[in-house]
């Protein structure tokens, strides 16, 4: 516990959400800069639990990204996937033309990212604060981590604004 929480809180969320929005971005690149930054992060994340392992500390990383690695890593995914329908649209425009697939895609994915960008927000206040305190019990992560992670997929499924109840689904 170096740096104050309010500290990691921000340095935290804000990576998050600039990565993100990265992701989405590399779309344009007929989605391979997407497949490509995804690809990375995941051999990023995958070292580092390689390096804390061989120095006995992966059970530590565990404990620490669990109460907020669920829902970061899978905003980062779904931000990655609005990037690729943003690629797809470029690839195969359909009966647009591709400028209008793109504007069309490009303001979709933009939804999504303002609802990536809000949960990663919050995910950057639990790896301030949450994540790097030795007193919070690796049941007390879990279940936030699993907790926040299924209000995640509510919101994004329409069930926590009711949409799911009645309303007219999103077209696509």
């Amino acid at each position: 516990n170096v740096v104050p929480s309010a500290v990691l809180s921000v340095d935290i969320l804000s990576n998050n959400i600039i990565v993100s929005f990265f992701v989405f971005c590399l779309g344009i690149l007929f989605g391979l800069g997407t497949f490509y930054m995804i690809g990375l992060n995941g051999l990023q994340l995958g070292a580092m639990f390689a390096f804390t392992a061989q120095h006995g500390l992966a059970g530590k990383l565990f404990d620490f990204v669990l109460a907020h690695g669920c829902v970061e890593l899978s905003c980062i995914c779904i931000a990655g996937a609005a990037g690729a329908y943003v690629g797809e649209a470029l690839i195969r425009p359909g009966e647009h033309t591709r400028a209008e697939s793109f504007r069309i895609a490009a303001g979709e994915g933009m939804r999504v990212l303002v609802a990536v960008t809000l949960l990663l927000i919050v995910c950057g206040f639990i790896a301030g604060y949450i994540s790097p305190d030795p007193e919070v019990p690796r049941w007390a992560r879990a279940t936030i981590g699993v907790g926040y992670w299924l209000f995640m997929i509510s919101l994004l499924r329409g069930y926590v604004f009711g949409r799911s109840r009645g309303g007219a689904p999103i077209a696509v």
